[in-house]
């Protein structure tokens, strides 16, 4: 039996101090989800990928956060604008192989991933809309 994710979550404060947090390919399962609007004020490093987590992360505010690894989950979220507003130092951005949903903004994300040298992974997101470029 997969280990549960946050069932119960822990207190907020045994999380403040958080950098790095790093299961991939750990046998995880259960929600991300963060309807309370979650604050890792030191978070720099989420590393989740190539488990079985569902949810949501479009709620997890993160202002310190560089590297998000949650590719191979089965997250559905809507992609948008909150990326930037939630996780303004945001490096890397691997999201491929999960049921995303959504519209790429034109033109600023791709602009402002060439300028920063952003990575940004997104592939196999079967409902994903949305052009690069342009606009």
């Amino acid at each position: 039996m997969p280990w549960q994710w946050f069932a119960p979550h822990p207190e907020p404060a045994a999380l403040s101090r958080l950098a790095t947090l790093s299961c991939s390919g750990c046998g995880l399962s259960g929600s991300l989800n963060a309807s309370s609007g979650l604050v890792l004020p030191e978070l720099r490093t989420l590393a989740l990928a190539d488990n079985q987590l569902t949810g949501s992360i479009s709620q997890l505010v993160a202002p310190q956060l560089q590297t998000v690894k949650l590719g191979g989950n089965r997250l559905e979220d809507q992609l948008g604008g909150w990326m930037a507003a939630l996780w303004p130092r945001l490096e890397s951005l691997y999201l491929h192989d999960n049921f995303l949903q959504g519209t790429l903004p034109g033109g600023g994300m791709l602009a402002l991933a060439l300028a920063l040298a952003l990575v940004l992974v997104l592939a196999l997101n079967a409902l994903l809309a949305g052009a690069l470029g342009g606009g």
